[in-house]
């Protein structure tokens, strides 16, 4: 899917892009996009906000790419509360001191208000990318994405430090597994049950990925 917002310096976003939180007065979507307009043409990451969780306003750039961010890619990110509300983003992130076709990396970043956003002193995981989060029996849980592999599932106490726990393998009804899983997204039911959405393909097929896959922790 490709959305598209009307606004000067945020135009195509690039799937998977969007990230929406629920606030008190409305919500947030942070997704990221592309610019034009004579600035290079680096994907950073944007916010945007909704009243209703239909139509929403660009608020404009939430992580930028150049020398005063020391970032040349910023994209989806994922956002967790912490307690004392404020607010943690996780995104694949490449930066100035990484080679040119280096995989990129998890960064975090930190805000008190979702709007102003500043960046970790290092990275959360190297080579790995796209992550997903929530809270979970008082832990913070992410899959991510590391280089072609399947899933790597990390955990921590406090939003800040993640420490890997296992690799996560996902497979079929009839137990063929699926490869190349990602741009997962995850939600915790009201039960505590952990859902996990994502697209990969078969092991053994050499083309054809399903559109979506929803997975759930087996018996």
């Amino acid at each position: 899917m490709v959305l598209w917002l009307s606004n000067d310096d945020a135009e195509r976003l690039l799937p998977p892009a969007g990230y929406v939180e629920a606030l008190e007065d409305g919500y947030r979507m942070y997704y990221q996009a592309v610019c034009k307009d004579g600035l290079p043409a680096d994907t950073r990451m944007y916010s945007a906000f909704s009243e209703d969780g239909l139509t929403f306003t660009p608020e404009g750039v939430r992580l930028d790419v150049g020398a005063d961010s020391g970032l040349t890619y910023a994209g989806h990110g994922r956002i967790l509360t912490l307690d004392d509300g404020s607010y943690r983003m996780y995104f694949s992130a490449n930066t100035l001191a990484m080679e040119e076709g280096e995989p990129s990396a998890i960064l975090g970043a930190t805000s008190t208000d979702g709007l102003r956003w500043q960046l970790d002193d290092v990275v959360t995981l190297e080579m790995g990318h796209d992550p997903a989060i929530v809270w979970l029996d008082g832990k913070a849980h992410m899959f991510t994405s590391f280089l072609s592999k399947n899933l790597l599932h990390l955990v921590s106490d406090d939003g800040y430090s993640f420490t890997p726990v296992a690799w996560v393998e996902f497979y079929n009804d009839d137990g063929t597994q699926f490869e190349e899983f990602g741009d997962v997204e995850m939600l915790v039911t009201d039960d505590g049950e952990v859902l996990v959405y994502g697209g990969g393909k078969l092991v053994g097929e050499r083309e054809g990925f399903p559109g979506l896959v929803i997975m759930k922790k087996a018996e």
